[in-house]
């Protein structure tokens, strides 16, 4: 790396200097900040290593300017004064790490090493970035040649993305769509019977359906439409439930759209996706380091991973760096959540079918194994997986052989799994409820993931991270204040990273146009706030409204956290007052 040393103290700065030289380092060495300055101005610094006390502006003025102008380097106080007051300041002011003089030179040369780790990081996430941005504007292309609207919806018909063509059919700016329902677009007495169609869809009982419709323009009039509706997967990640994917058009104008409607559900989950190129693990604790020099040796063989923790931790993001960091990330990265599927419909959406399998198969279908062939397939909550498919994914992990449902073929697939977990698999192979020959395969490496509250000094720099990625405050740039601060440390976080997540978009919207977030914008659940004695029914409301605050609203998520499934969540729901 390029390494800036500032320090008054001429024997110091070259002691410094010399032994960073020796590490193989590219070294400049200023006196003052003023000289400081002037060499960042006209170089390509990597790392800056200032002391704090120095004669005119101090080294915490230089991390500001740093920061501020330039962007890019990582910035390491060092003083022989500590004190409370320049601890706070260079946390403010985001430097990397706080050296104590006198200190060794492998005390140093450890502070750059993880320096040197973190830029390299970061200009991966830079690159991948750019790839995902160049994938998305592939299928932008591809949805933009389509006859039809392009429209996706939550599992309530609220809509949350749209084409340009939407402007052509609905007769509305693309913009001015996004948040409407689209029940708002069907003339009166239309939209029942639309939603009693597409129910199927919603509940996952029909992979699509094709109706016939109308919409009503601005100017009152109606067009004859023909649409597709299909399922759309949220991603469990970042608390996104089903929604579905329509394409609408003109109906003299077109007649089958199944095509083109795969077309547009590959885009929209592509670019929902792309939202991954400014998700990283964060942080800088012993327990997350662990779980990175896992990554970084188990990522580049083709060794089966588990990933264990608890829900909210973090899993599939643990598991797409272990695919970004092989040689299969120019190929498929795929997801299926185990807790989510029935039986049945684990298995075909697995393995895929065949024509006439079952009533309802009216053409081939192609398995989440068969699409992942070259890349990696991530098998979230792989506990939930029902014996007899588990026998076939063991196969499938043997072999590399699968068959489709319906099927006397076998098929041949290369992909690498990675399963997750947030259960015991040990306890469930005692149980019967797992077979052990499955755990022996998926268990080659294992990952076990910290929950948050044993990494609790990671808290500001993750909070950090997800507000700058957060699409709440895209627009508006935030800051922690001291007294939230020292709130979002103080409180354990049963949800993890997921209801960190959630606790901070509330606050951002609670705050208003306040430049920081306060303690008082917080909605952190007090400890010890239950009453000791409740009735069972109180117990159930209460444990369900925990899990719909934890999950943010996604009532998928919730009901997995419950042990219930979705539909038993929402007869709950309907009969609470």
């Amino acid at each position: 790396m390029n390494i800036l040393v500032v320090d008054d103290e001429q024997v110091t700065c070259e002691l410094v200097r010399r032994g960073l030289r020796q590490l193989g380092h590219a070294v400049h060495a200023a006196a003052d900040v003023s000289e400081a300055k002037a060499i960042l101005d006209h170089n390509a610094i990597d790392l800056v290593i200032t002391d704090i006390r120095m004669p005119g502006q101090s080294g915490i003025d230089l991390l500001r300017f740093a920061k501020r102008k330039h962007g890019g380097p990582e910035v390491v106080v060092m003083t022989g004064y500590p004190e409370i007051s320049t601890a706070a300041s260079a946390v403010a002011g985001r430097a990397f790490a706080y050296l104590r003089k006198p200190f060794c030179i492998e005390e140093l040369a450890k502070v750059v090493e993880r320096v040197g780790e973190h830029v390299a990081m970061q200009e991966q996430v830079a690159r991948h970035a750019q790839e995902l941005a160049a994938s998305e504007q592939r299928y932008r292309t591809l949805v933009e040649g389509i006859r039809g609207a392009v429209v996706l919806t939550d599992e309530d018909l609220v809509i949350l993305s749209v084409s340009e063509r939407c402007s052509e059919v609905f007769g509305r700016p693309p913009s001015g769509l996004i948040g409407m329902s689209i029940d708002e677009l069907r003339p009166e007495g239309d939209a029942a019977e639309v939603r009693r169609q597409v129910r199927s869809v919603v509940d996952e009982h029909a992979e699509f359906v094709r109706l016939d419709g109308r919409v009503l323009r601005p100017d009152g009039s109606l067009l004859d439409t023909v649409e597709v509706a299909m399922r759309s997967a949220g991603s469990p990640s970042s608390g996104e439930s089903r929604g579905v994917c329509w394409v609408i058009a003109d109906g003299s104008a077109a007649s089958r759209f199944k095509r083109e409607a795969e077309i547009a559900r590959d885009y929209l989950e592509a670019v929902r996706r792309s939202a991954s190129g400014s998700r990283r693990i964060v942080g800088e604790s012993k327990a997350i380091r662990r779980v990175l020099d896992t990554i970084r040796s188990a990522a580049p063989t083709n060794a089966s991973v588990l990933v264990c923790g608890e829900s909210g931790t973090g899993k599939e993001l643990v598991a797409e760096s272990i695919h970004l960091n092989s040689r299969r990330a120019e190929r498929p990265f795929v997801v299926i959540s185990c807790a989510t599927l029935q039986e049945t419909l684990l298995e075909s959406e697995l393995f895929g079918y065949k024509k006439g399998a079952f009533t309802g198969a009216v053409r081939d279908k192609r398995g989440l194994a068969e699409i992942a062939d070259g890349g990696t397939l991530f098998v979230d909550e792989v506990a939930e997986m029902a014996p007899s498919v588990q026998s076939k994914l063991l196969r499938l992990l043997e072999t590399g052989q699968f068959r489709r449902l319906g099927s006397t073929e076998d098929k041949a697939t290369d992909i690498r799994v990675v399963a997750a977990t947030n259960r015991d698999l040990s306890e469930a192979v005692k149980c019967g409820l797992f077979r052990e020959d499955l755990l022996y395969r998926l268990d080659v490496v294992r990952i076990d993931l910290p929950p948050l509250r044993e990494r609790k000094q990671d808290v500001p720099a993750i909070a950090r991270h997800l507000l700058r990625h957060s699409d709440v405050t895209a627009c508006r740039t935030r800051d922690v204040a001291p007294d939230a601060l020292d709130a979002l440390m103080a409180y354990d976080w049963p949800g993890n990273i997921r209801e960190l997540s959630n606790v901070l978009e509330r606050a951002v919207i609670l705050s208003g146009d306040s430049a920081e977030i306060r303690a008082e914008h917080l909605s952190l659940r007090p400890s010890g706030a239950r009453p000791a004695v409740r009735t069972f029914r109180q117990l159930e409301e209460d444990e369900i409204a925990n899990a719909l605050a934890i999950t943010g609203g996604n009532k998928t998520e919730a009901a997995r956290m419950l042990g219930i499934t979705r539909q038993t969540l929402a007869a709950r729901l309907k009969r609470r007052p």
